[in-house]
C-alpha cells in the first residue's frame, strides 16, 4: 500500500486500467479493479471514453505472443513504449466492444471452472501413488523385517556432472535433468548433450 505522501508522488491509475507487464517476464495482463499505480515493469493503458477495458484486456491477451517477439533480445526482456504504443488491434464500436467481452468473460468462467475441475481430479490421482506406498511402508515399518542403512547394500553413491549440457548439442552423452522426469517416468524426447572425457564418462557414468 501507498502512504498519502506516496501518492502524491506516484502516478496513480483509474480503476480500469489494462496493465500489461512489459519488462522481464513479458505479457502478463490484468485490469485495475481499483486505483492504484505500478512499478516500472508495467505499461499501463487508460482507456478513452468509447473504449470498454474489458474489451482491451483479451485484446491485449490476443496478442501477447506478439508482445513476447518484440521484446528486445537483452539479458532482461525489455518492450519499450514506443514499440508497444505501436500495436494495432481491431476495434469495433463500443456497444460490440462490451458484447465481445461480455461474450469472453462467461467463456472464460467456463474454462476456468473445468481447468479448476481437471486440477482436483489431476491431483487427486497424483496422490494415490503416495497413499498406496505409505500404506505399505508403514505395514512393513510395523513388521519384524529387519532395517537396512543405504550404505550396507548400495554398491557406490555418485554426484552427478557439474558442466551445463548444451540445449542444442548433436554429439556427447545424455545428462539427466529434473525436468526430464515427471511422475516417475523418464522422458529425453529432447536430450540435452555435454562433451565428456574418457575419464569422466567413466566417473559419471550410469
Amino acid at each position: 500500500y501507498l502512504s498519502e505522501a506516496g501518492a502524491k508522488v506516484a502516478r496513480l491509475l483509474p480503476a480500469g486500467s489494462v496493465l500489461v507487464s512489459c519488462i522481464g517476464n513479458v505479457g502478463k495482463i490484468a485490469i485495475a479493479g481499483c486505483v492504484l499505480t505500478t512499478n516500472q515493469q508495467i505499461n499501463s493503458l487508460i482507456p478513452k471514453d468509447g473504449i470498454d477495458a474489458g474489451f482491451l484486456y483479451y485484446a491485449c491477451r490476443q496478442i501477447k505472443p506478439q508482445l513476447i517477439s518484440a521484446a528486445s533480445t537483452a539479458l532482461l526482456p525489455i518492450l519499450n513504449k514506443s514499440r508497444f504504443s505501436a500495436f494495432e488491434i481491431p476495434l469495433p464500436p463500443l456497444e460490440e466492444q462490451k458484447r465481445i467481452a461480455a461474450r469472453l468473460d462467461e467463456q472464460m468462467r467456463h474454462i476456468e471452472q473445468a481447468q479448476l475441475a481437471a486440477e482436483e481430479s489431476l491431483s487427486a490421482a497424483w496422490e494415490l501413488p503416495s497413499a498406496y506406498l505409505r500404506d505399505i511402508f508403514e505395514h512393513l515399518s510395523n513388521s519384524e523385517f529387519p532395517k537396512r542403512r543405504f550404505g550396507d547394500f548400495v554398491l557406490s553413491y555418485r554426484n552427478g556432472f557439474g558442466r551445463r549440457p548444451k540445449d542444442l548439442e548433436k554429439d556427447g552423452v545424455i545428462v539427466l535433468r529434473l525436468a526430464d522426469i515427471t511422475g516417475g517416468i523418464i522422458n529425453i524426447d529432447t536430450p540435452r548433450r555435454v562433451d565428456m572425457s574418457k575419464a569422466e564418462l567413466e566417473n559419471y557414468q550410469i
